[in-house]
């Protein structure tokens, strides 16, 4: 494996694998073994509900783990190459949370108007870096923008320098 897309799609098909395996597994019967932890985070791929799972919350949906030994897959790029499954959700719910943040926080200081237009200022704020970081990887092509955690966090802190300025601008326009 070369690239960083070598090594995701192997982890993703390393899981599926894994997956498979763990179904054909059958419990023994003169042993008592709880499916642990492990297991419940290779079915669900949420670190969020592994941690709550972890502290002994139960889910929403009542359901139980099967009756069936612990499968998981492990290499030494796993640990790394982990984020890539799920940042893209990471990155749309961290963006909608702030946009909704930024609307409800400006409405409460001043009025709609002004909301609106700030909270579309710093959408297209958001929406332009995205399309110049496309611009890099697809059109100039030798300058790889990759997404991982670090690209989460300066777009995530895209929308706070948006902010800074277009609330001045906005709240001056308003006097």
């Amino acid at each position: 494996m070369k690239y960083q897309k070598d090594f995701i799609s192997a982890l993703v098909e390393t899981r599926k694998t894994t997956e498979i395996y763990q179904t054909k597994l059958t419990q023994r019967k003169d042993v008592n073994v709880k499916p642990s932890i492990v297991n419940n985070y290779t079915k669900t791929h949420s670190p969020i509900k592994w941690f709550l799972e972890a502290i002994g919350v139960k889910s929403q949906d009542g359901d139980e783990a099967p009756d069936v030994p612990s499968v998981f897959c492990y290499s030494l790029f796993y640990v790394y190459y982990d984020q890539y499954t799920y940042i893209t959700g990471v990155l749309s719910q961290d963006v909608m949370l702030g946009i909704v943040a930024i609307f409800v926080s400006i409405q409460i200081l001043s009025s709609i108007q002004i909301s609106v237009f700030i909270t579309f200022c710093v959408f297209l704020t958001f929406f332009e870096l995205m399309g110049f970081m496309w611009l890099l990887n697809q059109v100039l092509g030798g300058y790889p923008v990759e997404q991982n955690a670090i690209f989460v966090v300066n777009l995530v802190t895209s929308l706070g320098f948006g902010v800074e300025f277009c609330n001045h601008i906005g709240m001056n326009f308003m006097r």
